[in-house]
């Protein structure tokens, strides 16, 4: 069976057909019907997935930004205990 490569790139960067589908204002059974379709899709859908990627992309970097700072400020402190309510880094 084919499947479009939007496909294979949504499942090997672990996006659900849910986060697309909010994304870009498409249902998840709308983007599992366009992976698995042989018919061409309209351009606005085309326009529609590629703004969802570009927006999960964003808000993925964004979240990477913060994990990066966070390790940064306690990477030499990793091992560190802390109690359950004293998780400030």
């Amino acid at each position: 069976m084919k499947v479009r490569k939007f496909r294979i790139l949504r499942l090997r960067h672990h996006v659900s057909m849910v986060e697309l589908g909010r994304a870009c204002g498409v249902s998840a059974q709308r983007i599992s019907e366009l992976e698995l379709s042989e018919n061409k899709p309209s351009a606005e859908t085309v326009q529609k997935i590629q703004s969802g990627f570009e927006t999960i992309i964003a808000q993925r970097g964004e979240k990477l930004d913060t994990l990066q700072q966070e390790y940064t400020a306690c990477k030499n402190s990793l091992m560190e205990r802390v109690g359950e309510y004293e998780y400030e880094l």
